[in-house]
């Protein structure tokens, strides 16, 4: 009983422990889970600052003409890759400004002689192609401007162009900004699935708590039960030993004086007598005699003194015993009775 007891109290601690800890931690998610909204908004609030000045950029640059959107943003990007015409036209635009800025001479018509030149004399090298042209003479000059002219120059120079434009830290740029927007995303994203990720925590935690808050109340009822067992068991083991010592009591002054005030040939005796008693009740019924075949009864009447309260007998009983049992003396008596 008392390890039943034991193991209880032990059960009914860790209950109210883990009753404990739960609070603290549903607490906590609560906590977390209130700034969720604000986590939220501002995770989209920068990733929508990072698309609004990427739109401006390649709006500044002649790129688009209409703003990107999360939805649609990766699709625009991939299409100014593609180098279609908005692109290339973006891309020498660039470059007559760029040149212009160094060499303010330099006219727009010019560009397709320089990447001619960059394609066939200066593998590429735009710049080196740009001070080729500043070694030739006005005769040179005009021999090709007027090689342009042709559709295989023109088509040349054109392709160049594509390279340039491909190639350019521009382009370089445009494919990282797809890069980072598509982080952006993951990180927006990523945000969303941590609030909610707390949120369910925190529910689950309230859930859990209100179990082990019942739980709680389970062991506390289950270990104040135990406790009222263990205490009706002692009760129980007490009454047990109080009627162990009076059923000894009962045996010692009661059943082993009654068994032991007669032997077997006393007991054979005055069951005989008893026989006799209950033979000769049955054939008496006149007290003085009775005619021949009248029918009668006898009744004996006892006259005994007046009924007294009963008093204790204690010290009486103890001198009695001193002069013999009872048994005894109340067998002698009834033998007497039936001596003639």
């Amino acid at each position: 009983m008392l390890a039943l007891l034991d193991g209880a109290n032990t059960l009914n601690t860790g209950a109210a422990a883990l009753d404990k800890g739960l609070g603290q931690l549903t607490n906590g998610l609560d906590t977390l889970s209130s700034n969720n909204s604000a986590l939220n908004s501002g995770a989209q609030q920068v990733a929508d600052g990072v698309l609004a000045s990427a739109n401006k950029t390649l709006k500044e640059g002649g790129l688009i003409d209409t703003d990107m959107t999360w939805d649609n943003y990766a699709a625009v990007i991939d299409n100014i890759l593609t180098m279609n015409d908005k692109t290339l036209a973006a891309g020498r635009r660039k470059m007559v400004r760029t040149i212009w800025e160094q060499a303010p001479s330099f006219k727009d018509s010019q560009l397709d002689l320089a990447l001619y030149l960059s394609a066939t004399k200066t593998n590429h090298d735009l710049e080196a192609a740009l001070h080729l042209m500043q070694n030739y003479d006005p005769s040179m000059l005009c021999g090709l401007v007027q090689l342009l002219t042709s559709q295989e120059a023109k088509d040349t120079a054109k392709a160049e162009l594509k390279y340039q434009v491909e190639n350019s830290q521009d382009m370089a740029d445009v494919r990282a900004l797809k890069t980072s927007l598509s982080q952006i995303q993951v990180f927006v994203s990523s945000v969303n699935q941590y609030t909610a990720g707390v949120q369910s925590a925190a529910d689950g935690a309230h859930s859990a708590k209100d179990g082990s808050a019942q739980l709680a109340a389970g062991t506390q009822t289950l270990y104040d039960g135990v406790n009222t067992l263990n205490n009706g068991a002692s009760q129980l083991n007490d009454g047990t030993n109080q009627l162990n010592d009076g059923l000894n009591q009962f045996n010692d002054e009661g059943i082993s004086k009654l068994t032991g005030a007669l032997d077997q040939d006393q007991i054979h005796d005055l069951k005989t007598v008893l026989d006799e008693m209950a033979d000769r009740l049955e054939n008496y019924t006149s007290f003085a005699g009775a005619p021949d075949g009248a029918d009668g009864s006898v009744k004996f009447i006892y006259k005994t003194a007046e009924t007294v309260p009963t008093v204790d007998n204690t010290a009486a009983d103890a001198e009695t015993v001193k002069e013999g049992n009872i048994f005894t003396r109340l067998w002698q008596r009834i033998v007497n009775l039936f001596k003639f």
